[in-house]
Parts: structure tokens; C-alpha cells; sequence
């Protein structure tokens, strides 16, 4: 008999996704600067990846979570120095704390400008392909269950969903253009 998890778990690790999902590229970045070997960081990454998701719970919303997961991410940088058992450090803890606050911050700026233009661009829709996206990313529905809901083929949802996606990402990447103008 399979037990199914707690309506919370499954809403924080949705949670996790998403601010994961923010968070990584800062992460990368930082780990990419430290390390400098592409495939070292990548290495790092995941393990930042599971010691983030192993200490989510232990995360504190009051504090944002890029900053979180930068300052896990150092120390798995400086474990990853010590295992490779290297005479010194590239670069000292205190350039790398700096280097990860510029990382928070550049994310930041530019998480919250996609934010506000997806949101914008989400608005601009037509009622019929906003709710479609409401059932795939709202509710979580799969494509044949959108199907069923709205009387359509799987084909035709898909084709939908692929002319949606190309209309947000057209809009929003001419939000943030004619913002950085």
C-alpha cells in the first residue's frame, strides 16, 4: 500500500522547483568563477542541487533564497578545494562572499524584471489561452487531461501550448528589450 505525501510536501517541493530554478544560474556563475573548470562546477552544482533540496526545510523564507543557496554553494566550493587537495585557493572566502552578493543582486534585478513582464505578458493573453495555461502550470494538468477539460485533442492542446510559449517568450524578451532602453 503506497502512501501519498502531505498536500504541504508537495506544495513545498513545487516551492524548491521554482526558487531552484532562480537560483541556479546565480549558482553556476559563482561556482564557474571559483572553480573554473566547466565540468568541475557542473560536479559542484549538483551537489549544491542536493544539499539544497536535502536542507529546504531548514531554509528561512524571511531571507531571500539565492542568497541561501550561494552561501551553500561556497562551502561546497571549499570542500571541493580541500578534496583536490590544492596548496591555495583561488580565490580567498572574501572574494568569494563578494562575488556571490553580486550574483544576488544581478539575479535579483533581473528575476523580479522577467517576473513583472511574464506577469504582464501572461495578462495580454486572450481568457481562453490564459486558462489553458492556468490547467498546465496552475493545476498541474497534464496535456490529455486539458484535452478532455476543454473538448480537444491532445494535437491540438499541444500546438496551442508550443503557439503560447512562443508568444510569451516574443513578449517578454521585448518587455525587458524596450525596459533596457
Amino acid at each position: 500500500m503506497s502512501r501519498e505525501p502531505p498536500p504541504s510536501a508537495d506544495s513545498d517541493c513545487r516551492g524548491l522547483a521554482s526558487q531552484w530554478e532562480d537560483a541556479r544560474g546565480p549558482v553556476f556563475a559563482q561556482l564557474l568563477a571559483g572553480i573554473g573548470s566547466f565540468h568541475d562546477a557542473e560536479d559542484v552544482l549538483q551537489e549544491v542541487a542536493i544539499s539544497v533540496a536535502r536542507d529546504f526545510a531548514k531554509y528561512d523564507p524571511q531571507r531571500p533564497f539565492v542568497a541561501w543557496a550561494l552561501g551553500i554553494a561556497r562551502n561546497k566550493m571549499l570542500m571541493y578545494y580541500r578534496k583536490q587537495s590544492r596548496e591555495r585557493l583561488v580565490f580567498s572566502e572574501e572574494m568569494l562572499a563578494l562575488a556571490g552578493t553580486r550574483f544576488e543582486q544581478a539575479s535579483r534585478r533581473s528575476t523580479d524584471g522577467r517576473r513583472e513582464a511574464i506577469s504582464q505578458c501572461i495578462e495580454s493573453l486572450d481568457a481562453d489561452r490564459r486558462e489553458i495555461l492556468h490547467l498546465r502550470y496552475g493545476a498541474d494538468l497534464s496535456m490529455a487531461e486539458i484535452a478532455c477539460r476543454t473538448h480537444r485533442s491532445v494535437e491540438a492542446i499541444k500546438a496551442l501550448m508550443f503557439r503560447v510559449r512562443q508568444a510569451l517568450t516574443r513578449c517578454v524578451q521585448q518587455r525587458l528589450a524596450s525596459k533596457d532602453r
